[in-house]
């Protein structure tokens, strides 16, 4: 039995923040509650693939995104990565055909591809009344084999979509940044030390993780993603 209580072993506030990580490209309306629960559900589903094909496969859903889930569509985005989307991937627009399938058929295609017994009011729970000590975005997958024992795991949406299995640590980064932060205020303060603007400053410590070119394709597709979402709000009607 795992233990729900696990928690990343290293503070958010102490992990390197990127632009990759600041802006991401995702459903909403929420990272945490929509973009993170459907990366979670997805690795699972990854996870559960890898064990051989289950028969059914669960999910709670503890403290604050029970409590809200509803309204953030955290429900919606745990069918979606358990049916193997990506929030960065996935069509908004063929979102609603997905979900009434699932529901029409009592099954969803586990990674995208493997059928699984899913009947959401029974299968996707809303644990409202339970905040897991970890941290208030909890989850818990189960899948269930017909000839093994079924496998449990817990995540934790931590915030700006990222999520973290319970019991692992955060990702941590080797890379030397040329001008280090923690803080707007050091921010501010190393850029009046070197006589740089903000955007200078992050430049230059974006360059450590990848080329010029790559962080301008990555800006790019945000650029684009935002006039997407602009134009298909344009187009919807109330």
């Amino acid at each position: 039995m795992l233990d729900p209580n696990a928690a990343p072993a290293r503070d958010r506030a102490e992990a390197t923040i990127g632009l990759a990580d600041l802006f991401t490209i995702g459903i909403g309306p929420s990272s945490s509650h929509t973009v993170g629960p459907m990366r979670a559900g997805f690795a699972f589903a990854e996870a559960a693939l890898d064990r051989g094909p289950p028969v059914s496969v669960s999910c709670e859903l503890f403290g604050s995104l029970a409590l809200t889930g509803k309204g953030h569509a955290t429900d919606i985005a745990v069918m979606l990565g358990l049916a193997g989307h990506q929030p960065e991937c996935v069509d908004p627009d063929a979102v609603p055909t997905i979900i009434d399938t699932i529901r029409a058929e009592a099954q969803l295609k586990l990674g995208g591809h493997v059928p699984v017994s899913f009947v959401e009011g029974t299968h996707l729970v809303f644990r409202g009344d339970r905040f897991l000590p970890a941290h208030p975005n909890g989850m818990r997958f189960v899948a269930h084999y017909a000839d093994g024992e079924p496998y449990e795991t817990f995540w934790y949406s931590i915030g700006g979509g990222a999520v973290v299995e319970g019991g692992c640590d955060l990702p941590q980064s080797n890379v030397r940044l040329p001008f280090a932060f923690s803080s707007g205020a050091e921010l501010l303060a190393v850029g009046e030390a070197e006589g740089k603007s903000i955007a200078d400053i992050v430049r230059a410590n974006e360059a450590a993780w990848r080329d010029d070119a790559e962080t301008d394709a990555f800006l790019d597709s945000l650029r684009a993603a935002m006039s997407a979402c602009i134009e298909r709000g344009m187009r919807g009607e109330g």
